[in-house]
């Protein structure tokens, strides 16, 4: 676990969450960096 207190939201991964993304199937790392991104 990787906490960043300075940023309001930090995203780490230690994969490639693209390789289990399809097309209307995203990763779950890549919906919530969506969804927070388009709160901002």
């Amino acid at each position: 676990i990787l906490e960043v207190p300075s940023h309001k939201f930090f995203l780490g991964v230690q994969f490639h969450p693209e390789f289990n993304s399809r097309p209307g199937f995203p990763e779950d790392a890549f919906k919530t960096f969506v969804t927070v991104a388009s709160q901002n």
